[in-house]
């Protein structure tokens, strides 16, 4: 993005019931990957965005909108971590479809046809 994003904290704050105050109006799912330093501190090292949408041939459906791990952690497993953990989730939520972005296929390439099929299926 040329200008960057256009959201500040409170935006996601509220749009992803981050603080437990509106989980009614919640519009976009996250899962996060962490990792504990050495002064016993989390620290965010990966995320995902993600949302239900609807498929009029299909039903309920979720998007996975963004994948991001911190350069520093890449080819570590965390971005496929939180692949899965969205792909389980979506299962979990009763979706009958999982669709991501097309940038999102490089992590494709770190599974195994065996692994993406327990992925989906478990």
């Amino acid at each position: 993005m040329s200008n960057g994003p256009k959201l500040s904290a409170a935006d996601l704050i509220r749009d992803g019931n981050l603080d437990g105050t509106s989980a009614s109006s919640q519009l976009f799912y996250s899962f996060v990957a962490e990792q504990i330093d050495d002064k016993n501190q989390s620290q965010l090292i990966g995320y995902t965005i993600s949302f239900f949408c609807y498929s009029t041939w299909e039903g309920k459906s979720y998007f996975l909108e963004d994948l991001y791990v911190k350069p520093e952690h890449r080819k570590t497993g965390v971005g496929k971590k939180l692949f899965i953990q969205n792909m389980k989730f979506a299962k979990e939520e009763n979706c009958s479809r999982f669709d991501f972005h097309g940038k999102i296929l490089f992590y494709l390439k770190y599974f195994s046809s065996y692994e993406f099929s327990y992925a989906v299926l478990s």
